[in-house]
C-alpha cells in the first residue's frame, strides 16, 4: 500500500465465518436435536384464524403441491423479506418494511491475505476481507430494481477506492446477493425489531421479527422466544443458545459422494441447488468443477429418485447461479 499522504491507520479485531451455510445447518441439526421439528421445501399460503386469533398456517409442498393445515397456538413471522407478505395473510396491516438490494463479490484471488481492509468511496467505507484462498469485497446496497446496474459499476468503484490491488471485471468469480431491511436509497437498518401483534394490532397469536444481521439474529431470537412464551402463559428454562455447542456447524467428511448421500438423507437436500450450495458449501465461492457437479447430481439422482430429464433441469437451474 503506497504510504505517500496516510496520516494514520486504525487497526480492529473482527471475526468471520467461513460457512454461514454450514452454520445454519449447525442452528437446524440443534433444533431438531432438542425437538424441534424441520420442513424443507414447504411454502407458507395461508395463516388460519380462529376468530380473532391467528391458529396456525396452510402450507404447501412444493414439490407435490399438496396443502396441510399446522395448527399452532403461536405463529412467530420470521420470513425476512416475505413478511410482510405474511401480514397481509392475516390481516395485519403492514409495516410497509422497504427492502434494499445488498451485495459481495466474492474475488478469484486473494487480494488481501492476513488482514481486511477498508478504504473510503463516494461517503462511505467498502471493505476487501480475505476468506479462504479468495477474497471478499463489499458491501454495496441499491434499491432492489437499480441492483444489478449498481453492482455492475460496483467493482469500478472498487478499483478507484483499491488502487493498489488492480482489480478487474475477470477477478469477480460470484455475486453473493440479498435483500435486507433498508431506509432511503442505500441505508441499512442497524436493529433489528420485534412485533408483537397482539399489544399492537389486537391479533392474538402472531409474532413477527424482522433481522439486519447474522451476527445478532440469535438475541433478536431469544427475545421473540421469550416474549412467544410469556403470551402463551408459559414457563421455560432460561435460554441456553448462547452458550449450545453446534457440532454440525463444521463441513461435512468424506468423499464427495458420501458427502452427497449425507445431505439427502440427513439435511433434506432435495434439489442441486440443495445439495451443492447449502449442505456442501461447493460453490459459494464460485463454480465448481464439472466432475463435481457430475458426483453430486448422479448421487441426488440415485437417493431421490430423479429420471434424467429431471437431473437435467437441476444442471440447467444451478447454473443460472454462476451464469444467470
Amino acid at each position: 500500500m503506497p504510504r505517500e499522504g496516510l496520516t494514520g491507520a486504525i487497526e480492529w479485531t473482527d471475526a468471520q465465518v467461513e460457512s454461514s451455510e454450514r452454520l445454519l445447518m449447525g442452528f437446524l441439526h440443534a433444533a431438531a436435536s432438542a425437538g424441534a421439528a424441520l420442513a424443507n421445501r414447504g411454502e407458507v399460503v395461508a395463516l388460519l384464524r380462529s376468530g380473532p386469533r391467528v391458529a396456525g398456517a396452510r402450507v404447501r409442498d412444493v414439490e407435490t403441491g399438496l396443502e396441510l393445515q399446522v395448527r399452532a397456538r403461536l405463529v412467530l413471522n420470521a420470513a425476512g423479506p416475505g413478511a410482510d407478505r405474511l401480514l397481509e395473510m392475516a390481516g395485519v396491516p403492514s409495516r410497509r418494511i422497504p427492502l434494499l438490494g445488498a451485495w459481495n463479490l466474492v474475488l478469484r484471488r486473494a487480494v488481501v491475505s492476513e488482514r481486511a481492509v477498508g478504504a473510503s468511496r463516494g461517503g462511505r467505507f467498502l471493505f476487501l476481507v480475505p476468506w479462504r484462498d479468495r477474497s471478499i469485497l463489499g458491501t454495496g446496497y441499491a434499491a432492489p430494481a437499480e441492483a444489478e446496474a449498481r453492482i455492475r459499476a460496483f467493482r469500478g468503484e472498487a478499483a478507484r477506492a483499491f488502487p493498489w490491488a488492480f482489480l478487474e471485471d475477470a477477478d469477480v468469480a460470484l455475486v453473493h446477493r440479498g435483500l435486507v431491511p433498508g431506509r432511503g436509497k442505500d441505508a441499512v437498518w442497524t436493529r433489528s425489531r420485534l412485533f408483537d401483534h397482539e399489544a399492537e394490532d389486537g391479533v392474538a397469536g402472531l409474532v413477527s421479527m424482522i433481522g439486519v444481521k447474522y451476527t445478532t439474529a440469535r438475541g433478536l431470537a431469544e427475545r421473540a422466544v421469550d416474549l412467544a412464551i410469556r403470551r402463551l402463559g408459559r414457563r421455560a428454562a432460561p435460554c441456553r443458545t448462547d452458550v449450545t455447542e453446534l457440532p454440525a456447524a463444521r463441513p461435512l467428511e468424506g468423499t464427495l459422494a458420501e458427502r452427497t448421500r449425507v445431505a439427502a438423507r440427513d439435511e433434506m437436500a432435495r434439489t442441486l441447488a440443495d445439495a451443492v450450495l447449502r449442505r456442501l458449501d461447493l460453490g459459494t465461492g464460485g463454480r465448481p468443477e464439472d466432475a463435481e457437479l457430475d458426483v453430486v447430481a448422479a448421487t441426488l439422482a440415485g437417493e431421490l429418485g430423479w429420471r434424467p430429464e429431471r437431473a437435467r433441469e437441476e444442471r440447467q437451474s444451478l447454473e443460472e447461479v454462476w451464469h444467470g
